[in-house]
């Protein structure tokens, strides 16, 4: 009896057409109740979306045209995602004014001053803009001159269509070495496409229509858009400009963004037209300014993601390594990030901060002295800038491997290797594969070349030149670095997404979502790894299909197998109870029973999304992800969605009711969470399951959650369990009572921050008086706990210097009222977290009279529904509870 919802405003409406071209604005996985047989991936272009492409490319090369992308239109509404005046509409500056004066802007009010934050050489330099940024001013406090930056270099820009002698793709193939960021800051998206690069099966994905340019200019790419597969047509104009950044690799076309080479040294526009459908898919080129790579590999592959933190206070370095070996082994696609408050000590080393990076390979190698060398390959890419320490291209530690380059000549080739043919991607080739390097002999750069660092042998190839990509050894890597990215891309597996819902009320007690999978495995045991994905914030305030306010929801899973007879959970088996943060997660679990049935249950614990594209059918994704082939049928919990039976949605609601009391109890398989094939080389990546003898699968951070348990002991025969995670909060009564006794009067009251909070009565309101009350209590308890340390001599702990919250949250109480019948227990309240400055303060838990029903619940009725909904919780799960025996308070316990 949990529940959670916000409610949602209608859709947007825009003048601006839809942002996907035809046949359709954005496809989503169809409906069905009947059982679907998971088999393969569902990237594959479908034939009708490929055939209406070919039509439209073959009617303009008849008519002699070329295809104009009205929704994504050349002009400046493309880049910065909004029209703006031209320049000679604009009024002229005003002159100059002296040092520490300051001036109007074009507003025509007077300026605000500001401070240079970023790590520049103007950091620290006062300078004044425009308070509310609308015209663009912006003057240097110590005089100078006056500007106007609205519209900076995009209003330079103009479009081109580049001769159609330049490939898509040349045959040297996707590298990731040909990847250069252009004017754009997607270095997140760059670092992603460029390993989605190495992997032919993920790239071609993404071009699975045509790779080959067309009279045309009509292009068709495939990209993973809001928890599914979408076609994304294209023209081929791109901007350009006469100023490009890092000119020197921005070719004879001058492409403002990104640019792509090759091995042969000829330009080609793959990268460029992927880049161009993803600002486009998100409404501007503005939009993907700024991003994670997890972000962007979950995009561009459809895979689960997941980014590691590394330097945290649970971080490993030996397990972490030995998880970057397996990704690399399996070829898994990974990135990395720098932290930009380290940008001044970076750029010593070569790095950049607040930068994305990726990975391309991972390897150990043998010193002379018999020492281990841990190296990884990472990619900056701009395509210049590298690393410049040890092992470096030009360091002078390769001379230390065995078999590495010594005095100035490269390695020598192995024996017959002379006898092969030469690797037709020339010295830039640095494949993984041993078969490759079996079939071709490697180029070996000039002997003058060597000396400076070029070369290497054991495959440590290395070109000598400023190109972006490095070798860098792992100590420094942890020292450098902030954060790993993975993408679990397993080859091989299956996949497929089902279109859900939010619950459709938002003040309801009913939390399951709209509808629930049942699973099972065809014939052999798997394992699950299951995404929720929503709708995606980026580029909201630019596209017509987002509202600016749009903020997501909060989603949780529980992964259950199910009873013989398939009425009740008979364990969880993984899944996590989540507050609001992020759009995307994954929960794993293990499918141990082939001849077994598993449930997926999706809740809403906290609030719906806000300002959705409906306020009645809030949109999300369930995605499987599985290592061997699945039966998967949807079981609907809402009548009026797909006329669903009575049956049906009770069912529903009782699987759910029935996992939150297993979770809280932490009824949960003991069974070994065993990896899939492959992986089951690497025991050390087990980590990265969550294992269930641990109980902490159930909250934010997986195996690694900081997880508390607390009782209250209110009598000899009753009690209260409270379970913190970092998100969610759930609240247990328990009554031991004999069955002739009267039903136990309880009142709660949690005081949070940044949080909401329901009981089975809907969704509680704020008790103002009794938080204000709590703050005083709050401050009293400082400054009697100060006044102690100054009496014992005890100097004030040292401020920390970082500034707090601009509108610090206020403390809110949520009180709910229940009764707990004997031989009993009652899931209480839940508290989720809905925003950055979630805390947790006290929960105070008593036995209250039976007239004493304080204000709980969101409206008038909530009180005199409150018996009636008890009732019918009792009698719902009267069933399930004589059958699974009580689950953590005793033989013949009840629930609700």
């Amino acid at each position: 009896s949990a529940a959670a919802a916000s409610s949602a405003s209608s859709a947007s409406t825009s003048s601006r057409p839809p942002l996907l071209a035809p046949p359709s604005k954005r496809p989503r996985p169809a409906s069905s109740d009947r059982e679907l047989f998971l088999h393969g991936d569902d990237s594959t272009l479908p034939a009708a979306e490929a055939a209406a492409w070919r039509a439209a490319v073959d009617r303009h090369l008849q008519a002699g045209t070329q295809f104009v992308d009205s929704d994504f239109p050349a002009t400046q509404l493309s880049i910065r995602g909004k029209d703006e005046p031209d320049e000679e509409a604009r009024p002229a500056p005003p002159p100059a004014v002296a040092a520490g004066e300051a001036p109007k802007c074009r507003c025509g009010v007077q300026a605000t001053p500001a401070t240079v934050g970023k790590d520049t050489p103007n950091k620290g330099r006062r300078y004044f803009h425009c308070p509310t940024r609308e015209c663009g001013f912006f003057a240097w406090a110590d005089g100078g001159e006056v500007t106007f930056r609205r519209g900076g270099s995009a209003a330079k820009l103009s479009w081109a269509r580049l001769p159609l002698e330049l490939h898509v793709v040349c045959d040297s193939g996707f590298r990731a070495e040909d990847l250069r960021q252009g004017g754009v800051g997607d270095c997140w998206f760059m670092s992603a496409l460029a390993v989605v690069a190495q992997r032919h099966d993920l790239i071609a994905r993404i071009f699975s229509a045509d790779t080959a340019r067309n009279a045309a200019g009509c292009h068709c790419l495939r990209l993973f858009l809001d928890g599914a597969w979408t076609s994304v047509w294209i023209d081929d104009q791109l901007p350009v400009t006469a100023a490009p950044r890092r000119d020197h690799l921005a070719f004879d076309t001058k492409l403002a963004f990104c640019r792509c080479g090759s091995a042969s040294g000829e330009q080609q526009l793959w990268a460029s037209l992927v880049e161009k459908a993803y600002a486009k898919a998100h409404g501007s080129y503005q939009s993907i300014s700024g991003g994670w790579v997890a972000e962007a590999l979950l995009d561009l592959t459809g895979a689960p993601t997941e980014m590691q933190y590394l330097g945290d206070a649970r971080f490993d370095s030996e397990a972490t390594w030995a998880r970057l070996k397996a990704y690399a082994a399996l070829e898994l696609p990974m990135g990395c990030g720098t932290n930009n408050a380290e940008g001044s000590n970076l750029r010593q080393v070569g790095l950049v901060g607040g930068h994305a990076y990726s990975i391309l390979d991972v390897r150990e190698a043998a010193t002379r002295a018999g020492e281990v060398v841990r190296l990884l390959r990472v990619r900056n890419p701009h395509g210049c800038t590298e690393w410049n320490g040890d092992w470096s291209d030009a360091s002078d530690k390769w001379a230390e491997l065995v078999g590495g380059v010594e005095g100035g000549g490269g390695a020598s080739s192995p024996s017959g290797a002379a006898a092969l043919p030469l690797c037709p991607y020339g010295a830039a080739c640095y494949r993984r594969s041993s078969q490759h390097r079996a079939e071709y002999r490697h180029h070996r750069l000039p002997t003058d070349q060597a000396a400076r660092g070029g070369g290497g042998g054991d495959g440590f190839d290395r070109t000598g030149v400023d190109d972006g990509t490095f070798w860098i050894d792992y100590t420094k890597f942890m020292m450098g670095f902030s954060h790993v990215d993975v993408c679990y891309a397993f080859r091989g597996w299956h996949a497929s997404s089902f279109p859900n819902h939010f619950p459709a009320e938002r003040k309801t007690a009913r939390r399951v979502c709209a509808s629930v999978l049942t699973v099972r495995p065809a014939e052999r045991a798997a394992t699950l790894m299951v995404m929720a994905l929503q709708p995606t914030k980026r580029g909201a305030w630019c596209r017509a299909d987002r509202k600016k306010s749009y903020r997501l929801g909060d989603v949780s899973l529980l992964i259950g197998r199910l009873t013989d007879d398939g009425s009740a959970i008979a364990s969880l088996v993984g899944g996590g109870l989540r507050g609001a943060d992020r759009g995307e997660r994954t929960w794993v679990a293990r499918l141990d029973d082939p001849s077994a049935s598993y449930v997926v249950v999706p809740l809403c614990l906290g609030n719906n999304p806000t300002a959705a594209e409906s306020t009645a059918r809030q949109p999300f994704s369930l995605r499987l992800w599985s290592s061997e082939p699945l039966r998967v049928s949807k079981v609907s919990s809402y009548p009026p969605a797909e006329a669903a039976s009575f049956l049906a949605v009770e069912r529903s609601s009782e699987l759910a009711l029935q996992a939150l009391h297993l979770a809280l109890a932490s009824r949960v398989s003991p069974a070994a969470a065993s990896l899939p094939r492959g992986l089951a080389r690497a025991p050390e990546l087990e980590r990265l399951m969550l294992q269930p003898e641990h109980a902490p699968l159930l909250f934010a951070e997986g195996a690694d959650a900081r997880i508390s348990r607390r009782v209250i002991r209110l009598s000899p025969t009753a009690a209260v369990l409270t379970v913190r995670g970092s998100e969610i909060t759930l609240i247990a009564a328990y009554n031991w009572g004999r069955p002739d006794e009267e039903q136990l009067a309880l009142r709660a009251t949690a005081y949070v921050k940044s949080c909401s909070a329901r009981s089975a009565d809907g969704l509680l309101t704020n008790q103002k008086e009794l938080a204000d009350a709590y703050y005083r209590r709050r401050a009293d308890e400082e400054e009697r706990a100060k006044a102690e340390r100054a009496a014992r001599g005890v100097p004030p702990p040292p401020a920390n210097g970082e500034r707090g919250p601009r509108w610090p949250a206020k403390w809110q109480a949520y009180r709910a009222f229940g009764k707990v019948a004997p031989r009993s227990r009652r899931l209480f309240m839940v508290v989720a977290a809905s925003g950055v400055q979630e805390e947790l303060g006290a929960i105070d838990v008593e036995i209250a009279d039976d007239h004493d029903h304080g204000a709980t619940a969101a409206g008038p009725s909530a009180a005199s529904k409150r018996e009636a909904a008890a009732a019918s919780s009792a009698t719902a799960m009267h069933r399930w509870l004589s059958h699974a025996g009580g689950g953590g308070g005793g033989g013949g316990e009840r629930g609700s």
